[in-house]
């Protein structure tokens, strides 16, 4: 259990995430969810919260918007964490069912990255409840934590990406988590 000011690495906030999803989901253990993270970097303390939220909202809308809501052993789910010079960039990226309609998809994901652009993240109520998610998101990073970089969502046939740079303040160091 972290309180606000442990430090914690990403495989930390990736399994406390995944515990809590499997309280969401009966059966998201049955989900292939692979992490690609080759750093020992640690994150402040003090984003803990706020990163289990965009992590379990970004699991969330893969368990719902997929189309492998009702056979979560065909949902995949891969998260990969990169480390640049001024940034951090997150992709999450999951697999959708064939029967998921791409057209409407595409409306939707053309709508969100619209919304980035013009800044209505800041804007909407994110306490509203349904369809807000990346919105919520958005907000996250760009208002309540000001490191956002960049964001946007995509689907590149199959599969759907939600792609989140961030600047690299939030970290506390390489190694020791204790600085």
């Amino acid at each position: 259990e972290y309180n606000s000011w442990d430090n914690y690495s990403f495989s930390d906030l990736i399994a406390t995430c995944k515990e809590i999803a499997k309280g969401l989901f009966a059966n998201f253990d049955d989900v292939d969810m692979k992490v690609v993270d080759a750093s020992d970097i640690y994150f402040n303390g003090s984003t803990f919260r706020h990163l289990v939220d965009v992590v379990l909202i970004v699991l969330n809308n893969a368990v719902i918007h997929s189309g492998y809501r009702d056979d979560l052993k065909k949902l995949n789910i891969n998260i990969i964490m990169n480390i640049g010079p001024e940034y951090i960039a997150l992709s999450f990226q999951n697999n959708l069912c064939d029967e998921i309609g791409k057209d409407v998809l595409d409306e939707k994901i053309s709508s969100i990255n619209s919304n980035f652009q013009k800044g209505k993240y800041l804007t909407v109520n994110t306490r509203q409840e349904g369809g807000m998610g990346l919105y919520k998101v958005m907000h996250t990073f760009f208002s309540v934590l000001k490191l956002g970089h960049d964001f946007s969502v995509c689907r590149n046939n199959d599969t759907f990406s939600v792609d989140i740079q961030i600047k690299k303040e939030i970290l506390i160091n390489e190694k020791d988590p204790n600085n």
